[in-house]
């Protein structure tokens, strides 16, 4: 990963400080160890630094076109940037890089902030238009990479985390109650509001346009579930999943450094390792933690038969009960945010582990929820196979199913079925049952791929 942030003025005259844009980078210097990088205009301050996977001797940050008056700052990857690049040299564009963040600023030029819908891959961005004087701001479909901004009357100010954004002594750093208790029913915060004020998400799949102090918002993608005109057969399914899922692997490999993947031995990291290994001839290597405590499942033993089959070169670490209790204070830092996610203190440490030998991992990640993994999922799953079968039932009636017969032993775990047809309901009972009981650490299904 990489970190960007920046500034801008909308006061006429109103300059940014080089120095501003410095502390603004050093607090996310965690983010980017290899290289940084800051350009500064009149109205502007554009902030980077790296963590260098494409075009390690090139690829400094921030990068303009050919004149100069387009600047970006981008954490992320593009993983169609080749093609797009013999596309837009097609076109007469010049480049001094093989990165594919210079793909981007030659794409705007182009396309203006269209080009996001050119771009395959996990992003987020900050494009200075010198000409214009606009600010685009960009966050890749499904929000992998971060994007945070303030806006108030005077400037913008955005970044890969809130911590950069609070850098600047003017904004402020006051909570807002309702979002407080917004987390204690969620135990997440939903949406693109932060626990601070004034400080907001970028949606996934939208872009933000700042001109003349003028932000405009606009969604450029969403899922589409729409039906195929042609139904697809369960082997035609299988075989177009498994696909899909194979090229995802090949295109999230592309890198000039060694690339790893976090292995739990289960169906999930076990296939992305399965793809990864038909897909080259390089040696990989793979990473597992493990727990101290008999009371938690320890996937070691399945990770490192998944790595004999495999043959990779394949370490694994133990997590004490001190070693997460040490860690706490750098996790409430690291994520800013209250969240209810104890599995990311292991994900710190194996990936800790892995950084000793490799840069860029692979991981399986969302995979129980688009494939009803767990058992909550495959509930809401059925859940809404029944409504379709018996629309005139409503929760009333579910109610009624609902008697002293369902809460027998024999059926406690339909419960969440009958009892009633609400999601929000259930999704609240399942929500509970991850934080009390710890369900979810597991895989069970075939990941959608997140790469680190």
């Amino acid at each position: 990963m990489c970190g960007i942030c920046g500034k801008l003025n909308f006061e006429k005259g109103a300059s940014v400080k080089p120095a501003l844009i410095r502390a603004m980078t050093d607090t996310i210097r965690h983010r980017g160890p290899d290289d940084d990088g800051i350009h500064i205009a009149p109205e502007v301050g554009l902030g980077f630094v790296r963590l260098s996977i494409i075009d390690l001797s090139s690829g400094h940050q921030p990068l303009s076109n050919e004149d100069g008056t387009i600047w970006i700052v981008f954490n992320g990857e593009i993983y169609n940037y080749r093609e797009l690049r013999s596309f837009l040299v097609s076109k007469g564009h010049v480049f001094k890089t093989h990165s594919d963040t210079e793909v981007i600023v030659h794409l705007y030029e182009e396309f203006g902030p269209e080009c996001v819908q050119k771009l395959r891959g996990m992003f987020a961005f900050g494009i200075w238009d010198e000409n214009k004087k606009t600010l685009f701001l960009a966050r890749d479909r499904v929000g992998i990479k971060p994007l945070y901004y303030a806006l108030n009357q005077n400037s913008i100010v955005f970044a890969s985390e809130i911590k950069a954004i609070l850098a600047d002594p003017a904004i402020s750093r006051d909570l807002a109650p309702e979002i407080i208790d917004r987390f204690l029913t969620f135990l997440y915060v939903p949406g693109e509001e932060t626990l601070l004020k004034g400080i907001r998400k970028l949606a996934p799949g939208h872009y933000l346009l700042v001109k003349n102090g003028i932000p405009e918002i606009r969604q450029y993608w969403d899922l589409q579930f729409s039906k195929p005109s042609t139904p697809l057969s369960l082997d035609d399914a299988e075989r177009e999943l498994s696909s899909l899922l194979a090229e995802s692997v090949e295109l999230h490999m592309i890198a000039d450094v060694p690339v790893g993947v976090l292995l739990s031995g289960g169906v999930d990291s076990t296939a992305v390792l399965s793809f990864a290994k038909e897909r080259t001839d390089k040696e990989i290597s793979s990473y597992t933690v493990g727990f101290s405590d008999s009371g938690v499942a320890d996937e070691r033993p399945y990770a490192k038969l998944a790595a004999e089959t495999f043959g990779t070169q394949h370490h694994d670490m133990t997590i004490t009960a001190a070693d997460f209790a040490e860690f706490l204070p750098q996790y409430v830092w690291h994520m800013e945010e209250p969240v209810c996610e104890p599995p990311a203190v292991a994900m710190y440490y194996v990936s800790k582990l892995a950084r000793n030998y490799v840069k860029v991992l692979l991981s399986g990640e969302g995979g129980d929820e688009a494939f009803a993994g767990y058992s909550n999922y495959r509930n809401i799953f059925w859940l809404e196979r029944l409504k379709r079968v018996m629309p005139a039932l409503n929760g009333a009636v579910s109610r009624g199913l609902g008697g002293s017969w369902i809460n027998s032993s024999r059926f406690a775990k339909y419960a969440p079925l009958m009892n009633a047809f609400d999601r929000p309901r259930i999704y609240r009972r399942a929500a509970a049952k991850v934080i009390l009981e710890g369900e979810g650490s597991g895989d069970s299904g075939p990941d959608a791929l997140h790469r680190y």
